[in-house]
């Protein structure tokens, strides 16, 4: 597993903590628009302040649930 996960409660056990990153492995579905601006955030990071907060969180939650998604299938 990636370090990415760092934002999961420090107390959980790890059986809980593989049971939550599964959980967000199960959720991702492929979205190539967020997949675009993820990628144009990487390029230029103040391009995340021409976003609306819900679509900051909305991007948040893809990219925790893809990189869950992507450890479990690796």
């Amino acid at each position: 597993m990636t370090d990415q996960h760092t934002d999961i409660a420090d107390g959980l056990t790890p059986e809980r903590r593989a049971h939550v990153i599964r959980g967000r492995a199960e959720n991702h579905v492929p979205n190539p628009g967020y997949d675009r601006i993820l990628a144009d955030m990487d390029k230029d990071p103040n391009y995340a302040d021409t976003l609306t907060p819900h679509m900051r969180l909305a991007l948040a939650t893809y990219a925790n649930d893809k990189a869950a998604h992507d450890d479990l299938n690796d």
